[in-house]
Order: structure tokens, then sequence, then C-alpha cells
């Protein structure tokens, strides 16, 4: 299969597979003009010269707001910051934005603009990706966003009705990756299981958060922390959610914590049933 580049790859509301970035460009304040590319992981915005994108500013404290890429938007985390991040008039510690969307930190203004760059579809000789097989279009699209997330660590979340494939695309992202040689740990969140066990377990290696459209709240809980945790650095594995139903739907319904989704949701695949590509049934 072709070199991917690394990176969060997702689709276009036009269905095409994209590599994210999104550029943040001070437009107001003594650092107007100021920029960079937020691509892979996260990007300080702050006084220090340590910040990723320094902004000279008396009312920006030195470590002020961190951006983070995320399949549907960017995730903003205020830093605990003197004069606070706001978007509009509200001051938030925590939110998610579209890619195109402005913020304020202290009295300088944040531009942020979607900048993603198409990714061809796998060449039509590139017809499985572990265990995956399939010809068409639109299997070669899917190839491309999972031979991606191998070459990431960031978590994923595989959607898609039963017997799409979404526990093999899980497995063949984790034999492509660099935790291939780590433990393979799936967690049945469908029945009544230890997460700090299966997190212990799948140090290393991946860690399959299974039937997500069925957790507790109190697993729901235990994720969030867990996903805390290896965001901080805390735990070595690489989380792979997966689901039978839409959970951005699930979140706007009020039946799934958003915080949970948009820490799984750094890499987002929909697996198409076998009636979306006639092309694939033998």
């Amino acid at each position: 299969m072709s070199q991917v580049r690394t990176g969060l790859l997702t689709t276009s509301a036009g269905g095409e597979v994209v590599l994210r970035r999104v550029m943040v460009r001070v437009v107001s304040g003594p650092s107007r003009g100021s920029e960079a590319l937020l691509e892979e992981g996260t990007l300080v915005l702050g006084s220090h010269p340590d910040a990723d994108l320094l902004i000279q500013d008396p009312t920006v404290s030195r470590f002020h707001a961190e951006l983070g890429l995320l399949a549907d938007g960017i995730r903003v985390r205020d830093l605990g910051s003197t004069n606070g991040t706001f978007v509009g008039e509200s001051r938030i510690e925590v939110a998610v934005l579209p890619p195109a969307s402005e913020l304020r930190v202290g009295k300088s203004r944040i531009e942020l603009t979607p900048a993603d760059v198409p990714v061809p579809d796998a060449p039509p000789e590139a017809t499985r990706f572990g265990t995956l097989v399939g010809e068409s279009a639109v299997m070669r699209r899917v190839f491309g966003l999972l031979e991606g997330a191998a070459a990431s660590d960031v978590p994923l979340l595989l959607e898609g009705e039963a017997g799409t494939g979404k526990s093999e695309a899980a497995e063949s992202v984790h034999r492509a990756s660099a935790r291939a040689g780590g433990p393979f740990v799936v967690l049945d969140l469908s029945v009544a299981s230890d997460v700090d066990a299966h997190v212990a377990r799948a140090q290393g290696g991946t860690l399959v958060l299974d039937r997500l459209e069925r957790l507790s709240a109190p697993q729901a809980a235990a994720l969030v922390a867990m996903l805390d945790r290896r965001e901080r650095g805390e735990l070595d594995l690489r989380a792979i959610g997966t689901s039978r139903l839409d959970l951005r739907q699930r979140v706007e319904e009020g039946a799934m914590r958003r915080d949970l989704y948009f820490h799984l949701a750094a890499v987002r695949v929909v697996m198409p049933p076998l009636r979306e590509r006639r092309e694939d049934v033998p």
C-alpha cells in the first residue's frame, strides 16, 4: 500500500479522506500576524518562549491554552490562565469548536482556519488492509484511513453496523502499528467488566473499548479518567473504540458523555455495510 502521511485522518463533508490541518493565527493584539499550524497532537498558546505559538501580550499567561485536533473539530482547553480563554463572550475551561472558529486569549484574538490536505484513495491494487479485503472505492478510502491511523498513536473510533468488520479493523490497525509487539486487549462494555484490570493488561499495547453504545455511567466515568491519564502520559496504551451506533448522535441525544466522545474521536472511521459496496460481493 502507498505511504500515507501521518496525522489525523478523517473524512470531509464531501466524503473524501483528508489529513486534518488547522492554521492558528493571531489576528489582533501585539503579536498580530503570528501563526502556527495545528497538526497531530496539541498546540499550546502562550507568552513563554517554549509555547508552540508565542503571543507577546501581557494579558496572556505563559502557557495559556491548548488546542487539539479531533475528527469533528478542535478541542480548546484553558491551562489555568489568569485572564481566561473566551469563545464569544463565554469564558471556557474546555470547549469543542468547529474548524473555522475564533477565540480570545487575554486581549488577543485568535482565528482558526481549516487547512485540510486531501489524501488520495489507496491505489486500485491495494485491495486489503490486514485481514480486511475489498476492491470498492469506499473500502479503499477506509483502508487509507486505517493505514494512517496505524501510523499514528491517537485514539481511534470505529463505527458501523454489526458484521461490517470493526473488530477486524481494530486488530489490523494494532498489527500494523508500532504497538504490534504489545498486548491486544478487548474490553466488552456490554457486560460488567473491571476497567482497571483491562487497562493494566493493555499497557504497552492496544485497548479496544468494544460496544461503546452499551456502556454504563460508571464505565463512562472510568474511561474518561483513563483517557485523561493516557493524555497526560501516565498510561502507555492506544485506545480504539467500537460502536454499532452513531456516537455523535448519541451525544446530541444526551445518551453519551460528550467528553468521552471527543477523547476517542481523534480519528473516526465508519465501516460501510456490504450493501453499499456491491463490488466486494464475491
